[in-house]
């Protein structure tokens, strides 16, 4: 019987529905289609490499990357191992990603390119991690040795998925973040992930094979809680071509929910048009997220797209929205929904509408 894990609903949607869309991609212009089958033949395929090179159940292995479809396999690929995904910013500096990857423990590295590569130079020799990369295709050293390719192409011949060691990812984390410096690492188990997505899925009432406009990197919270959404509804992912393309790609797309980082928020804040219609934005937090919601050129534009019905819900990571969001949701009447850092519910009392007590 197949685990209730993240990547145990990969494989049973590759199996139950193969050629039902799993994602859609713009690259050099063209949007692209994975399949669920192609999804899950992509994981296996680097899960095999991985395997190969020693990683498995119970190591911790750091993923990089801006949010694409291969960070999505990746992190899939590690957790079919029993292995957990320490994930971390991609525009976090050398200083932030040595210390991390030092403190979780980390014994492999994925990184996306050549910008992060370098940043793990910075960890001691002692505790060098093999270092893995989808996109670095020339020969490239960091960390006493070289970068090795995690390919995502399946052999040719290769019919059906194959995650290896799929049930050895039932009973160990799926992540472990590092929030809280001061607290040290913190597990966050596949239960807990699907549990936040069910939660999830009831609040924002979507159907599956919604369109989920996925800009955020797995760093965040937020986006690990849309990950178990994607493969627990299911949902179609969508991923952006470029900071620079986010409006075209959201009215092309027309996405029933969206999650986005401020990176990119910044870049379309004062582009966004009503034609527009993204359903989910990510808060900061207590604390953080009313300055944020204040500053004058992002103020205005999420408040026209939440007034106008084009938000269904916000989703809240690290504590319960200040009282400025709190007042603002209210006003709006855009329901709510508290997460922990770790993309666990905080407290199910607090999933509310406009901040109120459900």
């Amino acid at each position: 019987m197949t685990p209730d894990t993240l990547p145990g609903r990969l494989g049973a949607l590759a199996s139950d529905r193969p050629d039902e869309t799993a994602c859609w991609v713009k690259r050099r212009g063209l949007w692209q289609r994975t399949s669920w089958h192609q999804a899950a033949l992509q994981a296996a395929r680097a899960a095999a490499a991985l395997a190969q090179a020693g990683v498995g159940p119970g190591q911790r292995v750091l993923l990089v990357g801006d949010p694409e479809p291969e960070l999505h396999w990746a992190a899939h690929a590690v957790m079919s191992l029993g292995a957990s995904v320490v994930a971390l910013d991609p525009a976090a500096d050398a200083g932030r990603l040595a210390s991390a990857a030092v403190a979780a423990g980390v014994g492999c590295a994925l990184v996306r390119d050549e910008e992060q590569a370098v940043k793990l130079a910075r960890i001691p020799a002692s505790e060098a991690p093999l270092v893995f990369s989808w996109r670095i295709g020339s020969a490239m050293e960091v960390c006493g040795g070289p970068v090795r390719p995690l390919p995502f192409s399946p052999a040719q011949d290769q019919a059906a998925p194959c995650l290896p060691g799929l049930a050895q990812g039932s009973g160990h984390p799926a992540f472990v973040t590092l929030d809280c410096p001061a607290a040290g690492p913190r597990e966050v188990s596949h239960e807990e992930l699907l549990a936040t997505a069910e939660t999830l899925g009831a609040r924002l009432d979507l159907r599956p094979a919604a369109r989920y406009f996925c800009a955020m990197p797995l760093a965040f919270g937020e986006a690990r809680a849309m990950l178990a959404l994607a493969v627990a509804l299911p949902m179609t992912t969508c991923f952006p071509e470029s900071p620079d393309q986010l409006e075209a790609n959201l009215v092309e797309l027309q996405p029933e929910v969206s999650l986005m980082d401020g990176s990119y928020w910044n870049e379309a804040a004062g582009h966004l048009r009503q034609r527009v219609r993204p359903g989910l934005w990510r808060m900061v937090g207590a604390g953080s997220s009313g300055g944020w919601l204040r500053e004058r050129t992002l103020h205005r534009p999420l408040r026209r797209h939440l007034g106008l019905g084009r938000a269904n819900a916000a989703l809240v990571a690290g504590g319960r929205p200040d009282e400025p969001t709190r007042a603002l949701l209210a006003t709006l009447k855009v329901p709510w929904l508290e997460i922990d850092a770790g993309g666990r519910p905080a407290t199910a009392a607090r999933a509310g509408v406009g901040g109120s007590a459900a």
